[in-house]
């Protein structure tokens, strides 16, 4: 039997994609302000208000989608033991 190899990669190699995320991003914010900024003062504010209580609200939904997904195993483990504990007739 083989002993598995331990892969070294740098932190750059591993947080690229990450950090490129961010950055577009943070593009879309900057050119859905610049775009709401034409259309009103007004406008702009409100989004500006708005927009951080939606990604708020965006992510408590993600995380209670996220454990209650059927792709995870424990959630599978908790159904499966739900299951076996049921009394046959």
């Amino acid at each position: 039997m083989t002993q598995p190899t331990l892969r070294t990669e740098s932190l750059f190699n591993l947080t690229w994609p990450i950090f490129l995320q961010h950055v577009t991003h943070g593009i879309v914010w900057l050119v859905d302000f610049w775009f709401f900024s034409h259309l009103g003062d007004e406008v702009a504010a409100t989004v500006g208000q708005l927009l951080p209580i939606l990604w708020m609200g965006a992510g408590v939904i993600m995380t209670f989608a996220a454990r209650v997904s059927p792709w995870r195993p424990s959630t599978w483990a908790r159904a499966s033991s739900r299951r076996s504990r049921r009394p046959t007739s």
